[in-house]
């Protein structure tokens, strides 16, 4: 699949990961959504993604807020065809489960697991829409712990697996090919990293 030339969103933006793959898209001519809470970073990544080529659009936004996925899906949608969805934002929160706060159990599974679904529900008809005809990209940011269970970080854990699970997405209008992806890192990645390895991971995983 061809992966230049999208359109579309990025959460989780402003830093590590998803600015790497902001800056990746950007330099293969992506038009961008940054998604994140924090205006500066997002700022500074939609500058190196214009610096490399690409366009960005900053959108500050807390994505487990009531009516935040609906207002980015709205934005995404008013500014073009969608065929680029990155459902990258995450927290993590470690320690012993009988430690966790309520309140950091459930912020974990509302940024990595609840906010994701909803955007990806919300979407799910613009990036069909757009598929064709070299199709639309689903990137799920997972993380290798989902596969391997580590101390203190049970619940990360299981919201990662929950966006690892394998489904089929018919993203190609007319067709159930499956054009879901997800990437699971296995080293941090810089803000200002050039995104050139996750890129290249990327091209290799999709079809």
């Amino acid at each position: 699949m061809d992966i230049a030339n999208r359109t579309g969103i990025i959460t989780g933006a402003g830093s590590g990961i998803g600015g790497s793959l902001a800056i990746g898209f950007g330099q293969r001519g992506g038009n961008l959504l940054l998604v994140g809470r924090r205006h500066v970073p997002l700022e500074e990544t939609a500058q190196m993604v214009r610096s490399v080529g690409g366009q960005a659009e900053v959108l500050d936004a807390d994505i487990t807020e009531p009516g935040a996925v609906e207002r980015v899906a709205e934005v995404a949608r008013q500014r073009g065809p969608v065929d680029l969805l990155v459902n990258n934002a995450g927290n993590v929160r470690a320690g012993h489960l009988e430690d966790l706060p309520e309140e950091d159990v459930l912020a974990m599974i509302a940024l990595n697991l609840t906010a994701p679904i909803l955007l990806t529900r919300a979407l799910l008809a613009a990036l069909k829409e757009a598929a064709s005809p070299q199709g639309s990209v689903l990137l799920a940011v997972s993380s290798g712990i989902a596969l391997t269970g580590l101390p203190f970080y049970t619940v990360y854990a299981a919201t990662k697996s929950g966006i690892s699970t394998p489904q089929t997405l018919p993203l190609r209008r007319g067709r159930a090919d499956d054009q879901r992806q997800t990437l699971r890192p296995r080293r941090s990645y810089g803000a200002r990293s050039r995104g050139g390895d996750l890129i290249m991971g990327l091209r290799t995983a999709l079809p």
